[in-house]
């Protein structure tokens, strides 16, 4: 990963160059981002926080085991990040870092039945998350997760195909 000084035209590499390092999630103020790298052994996945206009900031904030995890959104108080674990095109997982700690919380019920959960992003409240998930259904859907009570409320229900993408706006609304 670089970063590029638009001013000045010039570019500082912030990572070591060789590991594998993907998925820059940036927090709402623009001032750091996390990332997930191979840089500790070359083969398990890693988040890193950073602020580039520092890169001495760079460090790691969590250890993780094998190569399915990307980050997917830091919410908007920039406390937490959402991370997801992807086993297979049917099986997948949501969790929760504490910046801050480093506490890494599973929300994503164990049903040991193959689910698939992607695309989750951080309402504006930061108490639930948008995503869309097969579980209880032949399709992907669009739902609402509430990452307090677990409840998840499906927001496409009678959809007879995936729905593959979605965006959020600005405003949250």
């Amino acid at each position: 990963l670089y970063w590029f000084d638009a001013p000045t035209r010039s570019t500082t590499l912030l990572t070591d160059g060789k590991s594998r390092n993907f998925g820059p999630t940036w927090a709402r103020s623009g001032k750091w981002f996390a990332y997930t790298s191979t840089r500790r052994n070359g083969k398990d996945t890693d988040v890193y926080v950073i602020n580039p206009a520092e890169p001495r900031s760079d460090r790691r904030l969590l250890e993780l085991a094998g190569g399915g995890w990307r980050l997917s959104d830091v919410s908007i108080d920039e406390s937490k990040l959402l991370l997801t674990e992807y086993i297979s095109i049917n099986e997948s997982h949501l969790w929760l870092i504490d910046v801050k700690s480093a506490a890494l919380e599973r929300i994503t019920p164990k049903t040991g039945e193959k689910i698939s959960w992607s695309g989750a992003q951080f309402l504006k409240d930061g108490r639930s998350i948008f995503v869309t998930t097969d579980q209880d259904s032949e399709f992907q859907r669009l739902c609402r997760h509430d990452l307090t009570t677990r409840i998840l409320t499906p927001l496409s229900p009678n959809l007879r195909w995936d729905v593959e993408s979605f965006e959020l706006s600005p405003d949250g609304k």
